[in-house]
């Protein structure tokens, strides 16, 4: 005979001890112990059905509580909201506790780390952007699938060097090939960097982007700065007339208007991915937070240039207004 049991007000079954404690450890060694509901119904001498109303009675009745957490301090509603408010793969907000730009590329960096060990396969091509953001990138990855690691930019800062040491330490993770751009960033005039682009390392490297296939990449403000392709362009003249213009940020060398318009005014002296080659690659992750990121964030992501975007949660706060 079957029991009826009492229901509160809105309709769910207010059971005895007896049946609350009989419903729990069904939950327990469907839920916890991973055991099939014809093994559990084998076990309490009953039917399946009656294993499948015991463990809603559990979730109904208070016996189940689920919880959801993610790692390393990411924030999932706030995750979620960015991702549908921008059409994002992916996005990732970390609780920084501060707004402070160092301290905020501290925080992105182990979650950036985590997403590389998660979405690059064997045998890709990784490009890196040498930016301070992504220089602790390497720092938090242990192992990694072979693949080669190309840097995406030249070197924005006058000590060419420090932008290369993510490029070879993940190569060595990985056991993949290195491929560097010994280079400023940009030039002072479209034929010198014609000349660099012609040197075989570096056309070697230009050549390994074609064929890109995970990108990460920083974003720079340039209202107000935030970018070291800003701060040390040589040509300050052109830099004014570029902001002038209404030029908020860049993504490597490419630069982007307020309302996600490209301009590619300075590919003629750069030495960098181009926006047409970043839209080849499968995920292009976007490592970026802290005071005065804002505009150029958003920015970038109505530009389309990036599909995952990992960020500081003051940052993604503002984004969602």
């Amino acid at each position: 005979m079957l029991t009826r049991l009492r229901s509160d007000e809105r309709g769910v079954p207010v059971m005895g001890i007896s049946r609350q404690s009989e419903a729990a450890y069904v939950a327990k060694r469907y839920l916890i112990d991973r055991k099939s509901k014809v093994e559990i119904a084998k076990e309490i001498r009953s039917s399946r059905f009656r294993v499948a109303r015991l463990i809603d009675e559990a979730y109904n009745g208070g016996c189940v509580r689920i919880s959801v957490d993610l790692p390393i301090g990411v924030d999932f509603e706030i995750s979620t909201q960015l991702r549908e408010r921008f059409g994002l793969q992916h996005a990732a907000v970390v609780h920084s506790g501060t707004r402070d730009a160092g301290e905020v590329r501290q925080a992105l960096a182990p979650v950036a780390a985590s997403f590389l060990t998660e979405v690059i396969r064997e045998g890709d091509v990784l490009g890196i952007t040498p930016g301070r953001t992504l220089r602790q990138l390497d720092k938090y990855v242990t192992e990694l699938p072979y693949c080669d690691v190309v840097q995406l930019t030249g070197v924005a800062n006058p000590n060419i060097e420090s932008g290369m040491g993510v490029v070879a330490r993940l190569a060595a993770v990985s056991r993949g090939r290195a491929h560097f751009l010994y280079s400023p960033l940009t030039v002072s005039e479209a034929s010198v960097a014609e000349g660099i682009r012609r040197q075989p390392a570096i056309r070697r490297t230009l050549s390994r982007i074609d064929d890109l296939d995970v990108a990460f990449v920083t974003i720079g403000s340039w209202d107000p700065p935030q970018s070291q392709l800003f701060d040390n362009m040589v040509d300050e003249d052109f830099r004014t007339r570029l902001l002038g213009e209404g030029i908020h940020g860049e993504v490597g060398a490419t630069l982007i208007h307020e309302d996600g318009r490209l301009s590619e005014q300075l590919a003629p002296v750069a030495i960098a991915v181009t926006a047409a080659q970043l839209a080849q690659a499968r995920n292009v992750i976007a490592v970026a937070g802290g005071t005065g990121k804002t505009t150029a964030i958003r920015a970038a992501l109505l530009s389309g240039m990036v599909n995952t975007l990992i960020t500081d949660a003051f940052t993604a706060q503002e984004l969602l207004v």
